[in-house]
């Protein structure tokens, strides 16, 4: 598990900071989403290219008994970045 915070409202409280309206906080929210997306997406490429060996690398191994044939398409190919080496055997 891990914890992303960004702060989007620091005249709540820190002293130097002037009061800021609503505007503000909905347009630094708007950059923290932003900010919160490209960071997600690079963490994905890195932990997916990490070694994992422990149990937990293999945890839905058999998990799936639905018939691979039986799974819809579109299921399949959204399903794909988290069990594509599970429903590819």
């Amino acid at each position: 598990y891990a914890v992303l915070v960004l702060v989007t409202d620091y005249d709540c409280w820190h002293q130097s900071v002037a009061a800021v309206d609503i505007g503000e906080i909905l347009r630094v929210m708007k950059l923290n989403v932003e900010l919160a997306q490209r960071l997600i997406g690079r963490l994905t490429g890195i932990i997916s290219q990490r070694e994992r060996n422990c149990a937990c690398a293999r945890a839905l191994d058999g998990a799936i008994v639905t018939e691979r044939a039986l799974i819809p398409p579109r299921l399949l190919s959204e399903l794909a970045p988290l069990l594509n080496r599970c429903l590819s055997a």
